[in-house]
């Protein structure tokens, strides 16, 4: 069986190929332990485990993402969402519901790069 690390590798590039390449691109070099933080921590403990449907933690990491204004993490999150089969709607859905808490612009910015992804 596969360490956390490998488990969280795997499941990234299974979610997102690309984020995952992004990361490994970034960090590798400079900072190798938060990249395997990066991989153990989220990817290879919370999203691994079965206590929420996927979509439901899904929504959670989209929703806290508008809000911290994390724009470049968003957009590797909404292309899992779309992955996931969450559609268009549901994801401007989700940041309509973001917009009293966390604010139009984080609304706003959820939307534009839900659209940007659908673009693609």
């Amino acid at each position: 069986m596969p360490d956390k690390k490998e488990l969280g590798r795997q499941r990234f590039e299974e979610l997102s190929p690309e984020g995952a390449q992004k990361m490994i691109d970034l960090l590798s070099d400079i900072a190798p332990q938060l990249m395997h933080n990066m991989f153990e921590f989220p990817f290879g403990d919370l999203y691994c485990r079965t206590n929420l449907d996927i979509k439901i933690r899904q929504t959670v990491t989209l929703s806290v993402l508008a809000a911290l204004n994390r724009e470049a993490e968003l957009k590797i999150h909404v292309d899992i969402a779309k992955k996931l089969g969450f559609t268009k709607e549901e994801l401007v859905e989700i940041f309509n519901q973001c917009a009293p808490y966390a604010g139009f612009p984080a609304a706003m910015s959820g939307v534009r790069i839900t659209k940007e992804v659908f673009q693609d």
